[in-house]
């Protein structure tokens, strides 16, 4: 699929759930309607939730020229970005909706709970959507970065270069490019989020093989999908 079919595909998921949170919106606001108080501490939260959506996307892509800073991806990764705290705010918004108790919207707030003591406990205790977020980010965070460093390299070295025509494949940006690590199932998360989960499954007591290092040994080169070596790479930590 070209990337312009995923950017599109990414809009129009950002789109429905945004369709579905206003139904939850206007949903509780119907139920709301006899107390004036709570509607307009609703209303009130609703756009400063709003507010603070915009201004996260913002900060975490807070480039003027977005299509050059962060590639053709961009309209993607913003609108999935978008998508997820959109069906957070809706989960939010349906509880209240559902009548359930607020006090039992976090686990992490019950009594006595303990800090994981290593990556596996850590990331097993992550929800699938958590899981996704952790692969999406990383993947990004690894594009942009590649990006980022083979543009600086293409502005130092083309001045040097002989003044003629070159082919696309051998300019220097596209030499860098190709010359580094590559996710190659980077439109795909859920390869990656599943290969993580069988690597901490066979190996829970692993503290050698953060999940950052796992994703580093599927870039190609070499392309480890296989998590026995994986772990074998990573130093065979306790199984």
């Amino acid at each position: 699929m070209a990337q312009s079919e995923m950017n599109r595909c990414a809009d129009l998921d950002a789109r429905d759930v945004e369709a579905d949170l206003n139904h939850v919106y206007q949903d509780l606001l119907v139920k709301l309607k006899g107390d004036e108080n709570a509607t307009n501490k609703l209303r009130t939260a609703q756009r400063a939730w709003l507010a603070f959506r915009e201004a996260h996307l913002q900060e975490l892509y807070p480039a003027e020229d977005k299509q050059r800073e962060y590639g053709s991806i961009y309209p993607m990764c913003y609108a999935q970005v978008a998508t997820a705290m959109t069906k957070e705010r809706t989960t939010q918004l349906r509880r209240m909706l559902d009548g359930k108790d607020p006090c039992e919207t976090s686990a992490s707030s019950v009594k006595g709970e303990r800090a994981p003591r290593n990556p596996a406990e850590y990331w097993l205790s992550l929800s699938e959507e958590a899981r996704s977020e952790y692969v999406h980010g990383y993947l990004f965070g690894f594009e942009r970065g590649k990006h980022s460093a083979c543009y600086f390299y293409a502005e130092k070295i083309t001045p040097y270069l002989p003044h003629e025509p070159v082919p696309i494949e051998k300019l220097p940006e596209s030499v860098c490019l190709h010359g580094l690590p590559q996710l190659t199932e980077s439109q795909n998360y859920d390869v990656y989020v599943d290969a993580i989960t069988r690597y901490y499954r066979k190996y829970p007591r692993d503290r050698q093989g953060g999940a950052s290092q796992i994703l580093e040994q599927m870039g190609t080169p070499p392309g480890i999908m296989d998590i026995d070596l994986i772990h074998d790479k990573l130093g065979g930590g306790d199984k």
